[in-house]
């Protein structure tokens, strides 16, 4: 029911974000607590280049909400005046 809410309110794509945050933190857990598992350089790429692409989509989802906030407070002024 939590992720239905999160999907409507916020988007499926954001949803996916949010799971890449997920999955490279538990890889990186996986990395840390299982011996077995060995952290490569090609490992660290990718695990890299994930939270990277997810952090840029937050930053310029969060900048696209401003700026919508933005220009409706811009139009109501002007709306007013």
């Amino acid at each position: 029911m939590s992720a239905l809410l999160c999907v409507t309110i916020n988007g499926p794509i954001s949803m996916n974000i949010t799971g890449i945050f997920k999955d490279v933190g538990l890889t990186f857990a996986g990395f840390l607590f299982f011996s077995d598992a060995k952290l490569t350089p090609t490992n660290a790429f990718g695990m890299g280049l994930s939270l990277v692409g997810a952090v840029y989509f937050c930053v310029k989802k969060y900048q696209s909400i401003k700026a919508d906030e933005a220009k409706k407070v811009k139009d109501t002024k002007e709306k007013v005046k």
